[in-house]
């Protein structure tokens, strides 16, 4: 799915894994063992969509680099104030857990950057991404192990950072030796999907609930519309 049929699905969180090329300067491309699409290209994308749809609230997250010194983080953070300088979210420690979209959307802004905390100095538009995201990883190819470790990390996420649940199998020796045959969408993610879909429907969205989902090629299964109920079922809680 292109940037812009993921947007128009629904989805809102980017795991932007970035990585440089040797010799090659301001130019990064996404990148998770192979390389793809590049950065700029994606984020000028995104811009578009935002700009024809002015309530909606996307959160990036660059947490993740390969071949990316001082100075090309130093390029990246400066392509991104550029990109979506008017639309940027400021970072206010204080005030995370109390941030509510009426607050975002009363002051125009649309975008969360979630940054590597090492490289963020002290730009007031770049939050800190592990101080403020309980994100961990389930690191098993088996469904039944990341369906326990998901429900173990359900109940100790912090109140004061995003709690994404990486929904995702990851393989090993094992499971690629018996999967010659096939790539990882077909091996991994059809079938993990349906099992997380599932999963979400037994657990409800909000502070004390769920927040971010994570998944790969999240056109398999219901997933998509399974998380945007959670949210139509927490503001209908919310409203009465």
């Amino acid at each position: 799915m292109s940037p812009t049929e993921q947007l128009t699905s629904g989805i809102r969180y980017f795991d932007v894994r970035t990585a440089g090329k040797s010799g090659i300067t301001d130019e990064w491309f996404v990148y998770h063992g192979f390389f793809g699409t590049e950065v700029k290209s994606i984020m000028l994308e995104t811009r578009k969509f935002l700009d024809k749809h002015t309530k909606e609230v996307i959160i990036l997250h660059f947490q993740h680099f390969l071949n990316v010194d001082a100075t090309e983080h130093e390029n990246i953070k400066q392509f991104l104030m550029e990109t979506f300088k008017d639309l940027l979210v400021p970072y206010t420690a204080s005030l995370v857990n109390q941030l509510t979209l009426d607050d975002i959307w009363q002051d125009a802004k649309q975008v969360i950057i979630l940054y590597n905390d090492n490289y963020i100095d002290a730009n007031p538009f770049l939050w800190p991404g592990s101080k403020h995201t309980y994100n961990p990883w389930p690191n098993t190819p088996s469904i039944p192990v990341m369906i326990d470790k998901l429900d173990q990390w359900y109940f100790l996420r912090s109140e004061n950072a995003f709690a994404v649940t990486q929904a995702i199998l990851t393989p090993d020796v094992e499971t690629i030796m018996l999967n010659t045959n096939q790539d990882l969408e077909t091996a991994l993610a059809q079938r993990v999907n349906p099992a997380a879909a599932g999963w979400l429907r037994g657990h409800p969205a909000g502070l004390h609930g769920v927040n971010i989902i994570m998944c790969d090629f999240c056109e398999y299964s219901d997933i998509i519309p399974t998380t945007l109920q959670l949210n139509y079922m927490k503001r209908r809680d919310t409203e009465k």
